[in-house]
């Protein structure tokens, strides 16, 4: 059976880094998402930090409160026609070499289970990223 994985939020309970982490959000092994320009931290201090983002609704939560991001498509968080397992990866992103903190795996059964959460806890980080599936 076909399924669409839709990405729906990903939160900072801990940062890696002092300043922030640069987060990338992989699905089957390539780069769907990341932070950019914005740095992801539990406390919110600079004005480029973001504790939170909405794949769903669009927006990011910062010092200011929660801000539409720009550009925005919903359809960029949507992997429609997906068979058999897949995977979504959350990595931090570093100069030298990006730091894994975890996979999880993905299959059509899961589309009963509304939205998941999954905790990626490594090396310093605490992320929680919640998506759903959705039978095609």
């Amino acid at each position: 059976m076909a399924y669409t994985v839709q990405l729906l939020n990903l939160k900072c309970l801990e940062a890696q880094e002092n300043d922030g982490d640069e987060m990338i959000v992989k699905f089957n092994g390539a780069k769907v998402w990341s932070s950019g320009r914005f740095k992801m931290h539990h406390r919110l201090q600079k004005e480029n930090q973001v504790s939170e983002f909405d794949f769903a609704g669009g927006r990011r939560l910062g010092p200011e409160g929660w801000q539409m991001l720009m550009p925005y498509n919903p359809k960029d968080f949507e992997f429609a026609g997906q068979l058999g397992e897949s995977y979504l990866e959350l990595w931090e992103e570093d100069f030298f070499r990006d730091d894994f903190l975890g996979r999880s795996p993905i299959t059509a059964a899961d589309a009963e289970r509304g939205h998941i959460t999954i905790a990626f806890v490594r090396d310093g980080a605490n992320y929680l990223l919640t998506y759903r599936v959705i039978a095609d």
